[in-house]
């Protein structure tokens, strides 16, 4: 097997590398090898009932949230018809990102199917505040964590 970082960064950009060598990929010790992993269109795949695998997705958007929110599989899936498949990915970014804008388009897209995504915006300090006071509102927000979080991210603003 080959070590070289310019010809591992080739095979997690190349579209025919198979997905499970992508997941070898993903979890490969030179940085610029995972962040190639975003330019491969196979790194979120369908399944045969066009079930997304989020599985890299998810593992890269902890590393690189801002890269991530702007693959087209995030847009059209995350921001522009949500997929339930896609929350935990959501989460990553939104929870990291220093994009108020994405913050609240997500909050807006997201708040009424998933709380985690509710939970990751009211923890992230970046979140503006009147987003802050909707999700730390008892009639508004039923998720006691959410609002919970909600507290402690206007504490450390």
């Amino acid at each position: 097997m080959n070590h070289d970082p310019a010809i591992l960064v080739a095979e997690a950009r190349n579209p025919a590398t198979p997905f499970e060598r992508l997941k070898a990929l993903v979890k490969h010790p030179e940085i610029k090898v995972r962040r190639a992993l975003l330019d491969n269109p196979n790194v979120c795949p369908t399944d045969e009932e066009g079930t997304l695998t989020t599985i890299l997705l998810e593992k890269l958007a902890r590393e690189f949230p801002e890269e991530v929110a702007g693959h087209p599989t995030f847009v059209l899936h995350a921001l522009i018809e949500p997929a339930k498949e896609m929350g935990e990915v959501v989460v990553h970014v939104v929870g990291r990102t220093m994009d108020v804008g994405l913050i609240e388009h997500v909050f807006r897209t997201w708040r009424l199917d998933d709380w985690r995504v509710r939970q990751a915006v009211a923890e992230n300090r970046n979140t503006p505040e009147d987003t802050l006071r909707t999700l730390g509102n008892k009639k508004t927000e039923s998720e006691g964590n959410v609002r919970q979080a909600d507290h402690q991210a206007i504490k450390h603003s």
